[in-house]
């Protein structure tokens, strides 16, 4: 089973399998609004109109957001924390004192058509589950399930 995200491409290459996935890189902040009390989300929001995503974590708060097309590239700029940060500021005033903020650069790993590869590929005994996208951990559990069915009837 390969389920590398981005790196299931350079694993699969020799064995001759081309994988259609690419790095679509996304950024977040997490902030600690322990003191926050009722200015803080308890529950996750999705500001569609920001194109930003609000998780409480306990005592935390991750801040998701952005995507862009820059091969492997994991360099955080700075502009986007920023932007991160005004975004929580904008929509939940006085959550944090954004003094300790704890950045992070992912990629995801998403298909030319948005639909992930979960398949048998290759030799009889290669299967893929990659290319979710960013629903990743969302979708690759299921995908995982359904393989694991798969292969079972497969044996």
């Amino acid at each position: 089973m390969v389920a590398l995200g981005v790196d299931s491409v350079a694993l699969c290459k020799p064995l001759g399998v081309d994988l259609p996935v690419y790095p679509l890189k996304g950024y977040s902040i997490t902030l600690d609004v322990a003191a926050a009390g009722h200015k803080a989300p308890t529950v996750s929001i999705t500001d569609s109109a920001r194109k930003v995503v609000f998780a409480r974590i306990g005592e935390r708060l991750r801040v998701a957001g952005m995507v862009e097309l820059v091969g492997h590239d994991l360099r955080i700029p700075q502009d986007k924390i920023q932007s991160l940060c005004a975004s929580t500021e904008a929509v939940f005033p006085g959550c944090s004192d954004f003094v300790q903020v704890q950045p992070w650069a992912g990629l995801r790993p998403a298909t030319p058509t948005a639909v992930p590869i979960a398949n048998c590929a290759g030799a009889s005994n290669l299967w893929i589950n990659t290319g979710h996208g960013a629903l990743g951990f969302t979708l690759a559990f299921g995908t995982g399930a359904q393989l694991a069915y798969e292969i079972g009837q497969a044996a």
